[in-house]
Formats: C-alpha cells, sequence, structure tokens
C-alpha cells in the first residue's frame, strides 16, 4: 500500500471545452500523486482501504473519485469581474471525472489481488517484499507481527522440515489413503505455485462418505495456509449448467 500522507503540493488545470485533454492531465496528476491507492483490477477503478489492520479492495464510484480529485488538483476557471479578468476555483468538472471513471484502462498499475504470505512469481522467483509486487501485480501485505525465513538456496533438509510444517495442520484428518494425504497436499502446493504456472491447473474437490467429518474445515485451512484467511464461498442454484459456468472459464 503506497504511503498515504498528504501532499501539501496541489497542481492546477484550467478549465477549457477539450474534455480529453482535462481528462488525462488529471490522470496523469493522480498517477503519479503521493498517497493515491488507484488501481486498475477487471477494467474497474479500485482504491486499497486499510481499517483495523486489514487491507481491502474497494470500487471507486464517480463520489469517491470526485474526491479524490478534488483532493489533488486545484481546477481554475477564467472569470470577468469589473473589467479585470481573473481566475477561480471551482469543482472540478462533473464531465472529466465521468470520463476518468469511464476510461476502462488507466495510467494507475494493474491489481491482481492481495496476499497475506510469500508467493512464486512467474520466473520461479519468490514473492517475500511487502508492497506491491509490478511482475505479479499483486500487493503482499504480510499478518502483523509475521515473519517469514524463506532460504535462497534449500536444502533437501528445508524442504523436509517444510513438509513437516505443511502437514502438521492436516494431522487429525482421517484420509482414505495415502494417495488421498498426498493430494491434499497438492492443494495449498498448488495455490502457492499458481501464479507461477502459466496454464491450467487440476481443480480439487472433498468428499466423504458422511457429514460432519470436516471438509468445510479441512478447505478453510487450505485457504488460510495459502492467503490468510477461510476461503469464499458461492451457494450451488440447483442449476447445473449455471453452476459450471460460475467456476469455468
Amino acid at each position: 500500500v503506497r504511503d498515504t500522507t498528504m501532499s501539501e503540493t496541489r497542481l492546477q488545470i484550467k478549465i477549457s471545452t477539450n474534455v480529453h485533454r482535462m481528462t488525462e492531465r488529471t490522470q496523469e496528476i493522480l498517477s503519479v500523486a503521493p498517497g493515491i491507492n488507484l488501481y486498475s483490477r477487471g477494467g474497474d477503478l479500485v482504491e486499497l482501504i486499510c481499517q483495523d489492520g486489514t487491507v481491502s479492495i474497494h470500487p471507486v464510484r464517480l463520489p469517491r473519485l470526485n474526491e479524490i480529485v478534488s483532493q489533488r488538483i486545484d481546477f481554475l476557471k477564467e472569470r470577468e469581474t469589473k473589467g479585470q479578468t481573473e481566475e477561480v476555483h471551482v469543482m472540478p468538472p462533473r464531465s472529466v471525472v465521468e470520463a476518468l471513471a469511464a476510461r476502462g484502462t488507466w495510467n494507475f498499475p494493474t491489481l491482481n489481488g492481495i496476499i497475506q504470505a510469500p508467493t512464486f512469481r512467474p520466473d520461479g522467483t519468490l514473492l517475500t517484499k511487502p508492497g506491491y509486487d509490478v511482475q505479479t501485480k499483486m500487493i503482499y501485505v504480510p499478518p502483523k507481527d509475521s515473519t517469514f525465513d524463506v532460504p535462497a538456496a534449500p536444502t533437501r533438509e528445508d524442504a523436509l522440515a517444510s513438509l513437516a510444517v505443511l502437514s502438521e495442520p492436516f494431522a487429525d484428518f482421517l484420509f482414505a489413503s495415502p494417495t488421498f494425504e498426498a493430494a491434499n497436499l497438492a492443494v495449498s502446493l498448488t495455490t502457492l505455485a499458481r501464479p507461477a504456472i502459466n496454464g491450467s491447473v487440476p481443480v480439487f474437490s472433498f468428499e466423504a462418505t458422511v457429514q460432519g467429518t470436516g471438509k468445510t474445515l479441512l478447505a478453510n485451512l487450505h485457504g488460510i495456509i495459502a492467503t490468510g484467511d477461510d476461503l469464499p464461498r458461492i451457494p450451488q442454484t440447483g442449476n447445473e449448467e449455471r453452476d459450471t459456468n460460475r467456476i469455468t472459464p
């Protein structure tokens, strides 16, 4: 998350009939202004909000965008007063704010998501530095007081020690066979390595012969390991075709 300290410097834009030029200049100013946490995400303009130590992604609606623009830019309009021309401060033109919001593509960084644990980049290197990562377009926000000691050149002993740590949360689950136990570990490993995989990965399902065996708990454990939080849920609709379309690209 970029520094949110307000800058004393306010740039100016003169009102004209050229909406495109004013919109371009507005975007240019906001893209380099300190404390502006604007990002492009899936064709939407979003910002990061930090509340109670939790960082989340919020869509930027027109009133909020108008507020952000007015925080950083002074719009000036010429006015005739007693035969003299003077420049007066005015509100950001609605046409400019609407044009900026409707662009669909911006100069702001692209945001793929927020992670709370180190992950792989597409080139196989590890993302361990908090903040925005240009290569993955992810923001790494580690939990408070957390530390991740990742050796630059791990040994076989390091790998076995890590395997023991990864297996520990699942020690009390009764898997049908060692094959299913290995597949369970593959869920977390696949999720953690997903950013480094240029292509498809398997879909994992959690099944049991009876209810109450801990399928939801098991899935949530993988979510916590990979993202630091429970997995999001979507209810079934009862329509097989609609459900399939919701989980496949």
